[in-house]
C-alpha cells in the first residue's frame, strides 16, 4: 500500500492507538490531506514565509508527525530527527546576521548598563541597518556609522568594533566607557570621525590611531588617559580638529608634524604635557634633563649625607679610643 493510499484513509490513521491528532492551533482543526500536500509540495514564495517562524516550523512538523507515526519506533526516530533539525535551524537562523553585526553584538555584550537603546537590537535579524544608531551604506549594508552618544552606556569598549572595515563616524562621547581605547580601531581604515570625550577611559593614547589615514576629527577630552601623545598622530594629514584636553598627558607635544598647526586649546588641562603649542618643555625637547638633574642631585645629596655620617663615626671612635686610654692610665696610677 503507497503513501498517497494511505493517507486517501485518514481513518485507519486515526483509529491506529499510537497516533494522536494534534491541534494546528487554537481553533483545534487537525491536518488533513489539503494541508499535507501543500505541505510536501515545492516550496513558494509565500510558503517560504510561512515556513520561516521557528514556532511555525514546530507546529507544521508535529502535524506531519501525527500521520506518519505508524509505531513506537517510528516515534522515537522523528522525536530524534525533529529536534536535530530545530537545533539546525536555530543555529543557522543565529548565523544569518553578518559580520558587521556579529561584530555590534560583541560590543554590546560588553556593556554593562544603557539606558535600554541597546534592547532594541535584535541578533536574529539579517544586518544591523535597522538598529537604533546605526547607519549603512544602501548598496553594499555595510555599516558606516555608529553614533551612540549621550546613552549612559556603561563598560570597556569592545575591540569588536576593529571588524567595522566601513565605519566612518563612530561616537561614544558623553558615556561612562572605562578601560583603554582598543588599538583595534586602527583597522577601520575608513574611518574620518572619532569622538570618545567625556567618558572613563584610561591608558596610552594608541600609536594605532595613527593608521587612520582618512581621520579628519578626533576628539579624546574629558578622560584619564595618561603618557605620552603618540608620534604617529602627526601623520594624520587630513586631521582638522584634535582635542586632547583634560587628560593626564605628559612629555613633549610630538614636533614636525601635523600636530604643530594645533592651538593650546586643544592640549591645555594635562598634567605635565609642554611643547610650543602650551608651555616650553624645560631645558630640552625630550623632557628628561629635570628629571636627569633632580636624579643626579638627589644622589649628590645623598653622597655628601653618607659621606657626613662616616666622618661622625670616625671621630667619635677615636673619642672613645682615648677614653679608654686615659682610663686605663689613670686606673695604673690608683694602683
Amino acid at each position: 500500500m503507497g503513501l498517497k493510499e494511505e493517507f486517501e484513509k485518514p481513518q485507519l490513521v486515526m483509529s491506529t492507538p499510537l497516533c494522536r491528532s494534534i491541534p494546528l492551533s487554537t481553533d483545534s482543526r487537525w491536518i488533513d490531506q489539503q494541508e499535507f500536500d501543500l505541505a510536501a509540495k515545492a516550496p513558494t514564495s509565500e510558503s517560504l514565509k510561512k515556513w520561516r517562524d521557528p514556532v511555525g516550523i514546530i507546529v507544521k512538523a508535529l502535524m506531519i508527525f501525527d500521520v506518519l507515526c505508524y509505531n513506537e519506533q517510528l516515534q522515537r526516530q522523528l522525536v530524534c530527527i525533529l529536534c536535530i533539525l530545530l537545533l539546525y535551524g536555530l543555529a543557522k537562523e543565529t548565523e544569518a546576521l553578518c559580520p558587521d553585526g556579529q561584530a555590534l553584538v560583541n560590543f554590546r555584550t560588553a556593556i554593562v548598563n544603557s539606558d535600554g537603546i541597546l534592547l532594541q537590537w535584535r541578533p536574529e535579524d539579517e544586518t544591523p541597518c535597522g538598529w537604533k544608531g546605526i547607519k549603512c551604506d544602501v548598496k553594499t549594508k555595510r555599516v558606516t556609522a555608529l553614533s551612540l552618544a549621550n546613552h549612559r552606556l556603561i563598560g570597556p569598549m569592545s575591540p569588536d568594533l576593529g571588524k567595522l572595515e566601513y565605519l566612518q563616524f563612530l561616537a561614544l562621547n558623553g558615556n561612562n566607557f572605562y578601560g583603554a581605547i582598543p588599538p583595534e580601531l586602527g583597522n577601520c581604515s575608513q574611518l574620518q570621525s572619532l569622538f570618545l570625550q567625556g567618558n572613563y577611559l584610561s591608558g596610552w593614547i594608541p600609536s594605532e590611531l595613527g593608521n587612520l589615514s582618512q581621520l579628519e576629527n578626533l576628539d579624546l577630552s574629558s578622560n584619564s588617559l595618561s603618557g605620552n601623545i603618540p608620534a604617529s598622530l602627526g601623520n594624520l594629514k587630513k586631521l582638522t580638529m584634535l582635542n586632547v584636553s583634560t587628560n593626564f598627558l605628559v612629555g613633549p607635544i610630538p614636533p614636525g608634524g601635523v600636530l604643530d598647526g594645533f592651538k593650546n586649546v586643544s592640549f591645555v588641562d594635562n598634567r605635565e604635557l609642554c611643547g610650543k603649542q602650551i608651555q616650553a618643555c624645560k631645558n630640552n625637547v625630550n623632557g628628561t634633563s629635570a628629571l636627569s638633574e633632580a636624579t643626579d642631585s638627589g644622589k649628590a645629596q645623598g653622597k655628601t649625607t653618607y659621606s657626613d655620617k662616616l666622618l661622625l663615626w670616625a671621630l667619635a671612635t677615636v673619642l672613645v679610643a682615648l677614653l679608654c686610654i686615659c682610663g686605663c692610665y689613670l686606673y695604673k696610677m690608683a694602683l
